[in-house]
């Protein structure tokens, strides 16, 4: 009896896989994937960096004005020097006699009530501890009353920028503080601005608070 030939295995000898021309077509498509999607995922990652930052920035500067109608406490906040690992801003809360004041540091006279339950978080670093965002300010300090209120001439403006260890500067963010009422808000800042260089003061007169949108 003469047997027929399997087909199914005949198909399997004789598949010879991909052709030169498949094998292009398909590295070619997954090239034009991997162009289009690792952007935006870097970019994606930039701007997750700037909202972050600014984020912790902003709850800083409410906690200050809670603590002070809290407490009766007079607030001020300093802009710190630009150094990589540092901290963009200090704040200063003394309320001499008060519960608060009595707890954290037993009548100590001058004694700053905001470091106990507050710890102003650093610039934000890459693996060599340089700094992805830097910030800049029209004002170096400002007073916070015991009532939350901004006691200033101007509103005072900070500017959040991407530094080049960032690998780019996706948007400029900006956070304003309203004279006299305190209020914050945040939004993008449309102006230009330079990045700061290590151990300079970010001080910049000519940030406009119309510009934060």
């Amino acid at each position: 009896m003469r047997m027929r030939p399997n087909s199914s295995i005949n198909s399997i000898c004789n598949d010879k896989g991909f052709t030169m021309v498949e094998t292009i077509f398909v590295v070619s498509i997954v090239g034009i994937l991997a162009s289009i999607s690792v952007p935006s995922f870097i970019n994606w990652r930039r701007s997750q960096v700037m909202i972050s930052a600014t984020n912790e920035i902003s709850g800083d500067l409410r906690s200050v004005a809670d603590d002070a109608r809290r407490w009766g406490a007079s607030c001020s906040i300093s802009l710190n020097r630009y150094v990589d690992g540092g901290k963009p801003i200090s704040i200063n809360c003394t309320a001499d006699g008060s519960q608060k004041s009595v707890e954290v540091c037993a009548r100590q006279t001058g004694c700053n009530i905001a470091l106990a339950g507050k710890k102003v978080k650093a610039f934000r670093t890459n693996a060599r501890g340089k700094n992805l965002t830097s910030m800049s300010s029209n004002v170096l300090n400002v007073s916070i009353t015991p009532r939350g209120q901004l006691a200033s001439a101007t509103d005072v403006v900070y500017v959040i920028k991407g530094t080049p260890d960032l690998g780019g500067d996706p948007d400029r963010r900006c956070i304003v503080v309203k004279r006299i009422t305190g209020e914050i808000k945040e939004g993008r800042y449309s102006g230009r601005i330079s990045v700061p260089g290590r151990g300079i003061i970010p001080l910049n007169r000519s940030l406009n608070s119309a510009l934060c949108k």
